[in-house]
C-alpha cells in the first residue's frame, strides 16, 4: 500500500514538473513560439530609448512579436531585430514606432498606419528592412519616468535608513531574547520536554485515526451511511411537505370552524333557550315513558294482563287463528263477487236479461 502511494506521488511530481516546464516555456516565449511560426524583420531607428531584448511588438494593442536584438550602427542609429508571428498580417504601408506601454515608461514597438497614400498594401515578408520613428510621447514619458525614478531614489535612501534602524532594533531584540533563553534554560528544557510529550500523544492519536481510516468494514459502513443521507434528506423533505399540507388543512378547518362558531356565538342565547325547552320536554317524555313502563309492569292493567296473563295471550292467538280461517273461507266468495262485479260493469244488460229469463223459465 505504501509503495503504491509512493509511486503515485512520484508520478504526480513528474507530471507537475512537465506541466510547469511547458507553462514556463510558453510564458517566456510569448505564448506563441511553440505553437506558431516566426519571421524576422529589421527596423532602423535614429534612437531606441528604453528598447531592450524581449521588448514587446504590438499592433492595435495585440502582441505580435518581441525584440530579439538591439545593435548600435556606425552612423549612430540603432538597428533592432524583431521576430514576429507569421500568422499576424503586418502590411508594408504601416510604420513601426517606439511608444510607451504603461505609465512607468516601459518602451514598446507598435505598428501603425503610415498615413501616406499610394504605398502598396502587401504583407511584410521575412527579412524585410524598415525605417522606424520614435514617438514624442515616448520621449516625454521616459523623461517623466526618469524623474520619478530620481524621486524614488531619494525616497529609497530614506527607506534604507529606516530599514537599517529597524535592523539595529531587531538585533537588540535578538540579543535580549538570547539573554532570556540563557537565563531560563531550565524552563525552556521543561517546555521542550512537554512539547515532545505532546508530539508523542499527537502521533499516537494520528495512529489511532489511521487505524480507524484503514478499517475497511468501518469505512464501508460509513460509505453506506453517507449513501443513505440523500434518501434521508428526501424523506425529511417529504415529511416537511406533508406537515405543511396538514398545517394548511388545519388552518382551513379552523377557518371553517370559525365560520360555524361565529353564528352560534351570535345566537347563543336563543340556542341555550331552545336547549332548555327541549330538555324540559325530554324530561316530560321520560316521565310519561316511566309511567307507561310502570303500567306495563303492573298486572292489573290491560297491558299488564296482556304481558302477565298467558290465558289472555292464548285466547288472542286462537281468535287470530279463527279470523285467518274465516278469511281463507271467504276468499272464493270475494273472488266470485269481484268477477260478477267486473261482468256487470262490462255488460250489465246481458246479466239482467239472463237473470230475468231464468226467473220466467222457473215460473213456467
Amino acid at each position: 500500500m505504501e509503495e503504491r502511494v509512493l509511486q503515485f506521488r512520484v508520478g504526480v511530481l513528474v507530471a507537475a514538473t512537465v506541466i510547469i516546464a511547458v507553462i514556463l516555456v510558453v510564458i517566456f516565449d510569448g505564448g506563441q513560439g511553440v505553437l506558431a511560426g516566426r519571421k524576422t524583420v529589421f527596423i532602423h531607428f535614429p534612437s531606441a530609448p528604453g528598447v531592450t531584448v524581449n521588448t514587446p511588438v504590438r499592433k492595435s494593442g495585440i502582441l505580435v512579436g518581441r525584440v530579439t536584438a538591439v545593435d548600435l550602427e556606425d552612423d549612430g542609429g540603432v538597428l533592432i531585430t524583431a521576430r514576429l508571428e507569421s500568422n499576424r498580417k503586418i502590411k508594408t504601408n504601416e510604420i513601426c514606432r517606439i511608444g510607451t506601454g504603461n505609465f512607468l515608461g516601459d518602451a514598446m514597438l507598435e505598428f501603425v498606419p503610415s498615413g501616406e497614400k499610394g504605398l502598396p498594401n502587401e504583407t511584410l515578408e521575412d527579412g524585410a528592412y524598415l525605417e522606424g520613428i520614435v514617438s514624442k510621447d515616448a520621449i516625454s514619458m521616459m523623461s517623466d519616468a526618469m524623474q520619478v525614478f530620481t524621486t524614488l531614489s531619494s525616497d529609497l535612501r530614506i527607506v534604507l535608513g529606516s530599514v537599517e534602524e529597524a535592523g539595529t532594533e531587531i538585533g537588540q531584540v535578538a540579543k535580549n531574547l538570547n539573554v532570556l533563553v540563557v537565563n531560563n534554560q531550565d524552563q525552556f528544557s521543561r517546555i521542550m520536554g512537554k512539547t515532545e510529550q505532546a508530539i508523542g500523544r499527537f502521533d499516537t492519536t494520528m495512529i489511532a485515526v489511521q487505524d480507524v481510516v484503514t478499517d475497511e468494514e468501518l469505512m464501508l459502513k460509513l460509505k453506506q451511511a453517507l449513501d443513505e443521507v440523500p434518501q434521508v434528506l428526501a424523506d425529511t423533505s417529504n415529511l416537511i411537505a406533508g406537515l405543511s399540507r396538514v398545517a394548511d388543512e388545519a388552518e382551513q378547518n379552523l377557518v371553517f370552524l370559525q365560520g360555524l362558531t361565529k353564528p352560534l356565538g351570535e345566537r347563543g342565547d336563543e340556542i341555550a333557550s331552545s336547549l332548555t325547552k327541549s330538555l324540559r320536554r325530554l324530561d316530560g317524555v321520560m316521565l310519561e315513558l316511566q309511567q307507561f313502563t310502570k303500567a306495563i309492569n303492573e298486572s292489573e292493567g290491560t297491558l299488564g294482563q296482556f304481558v302477565h296473563n298467558p290465558d289472555l295471550y292464548q285466547r288472542l292467538n286462537n281468535a287470530a287463528a279463527n279470523i285467518e280461517d274465516i278469511t281463507f273461507q271467504l276468499q272464493p266468495i270475494v273472488d266470485d263477487a269481484r268477477v260478477i262485479s267486473d261482468k256487470m260493469a262490462r255488460n250489465p244488460g246481458r246479466i239482467l236479461r239472463g237473470a230475468i229469463g231464468r226467473q220466467q223459465s222457473g215460473l213456467k
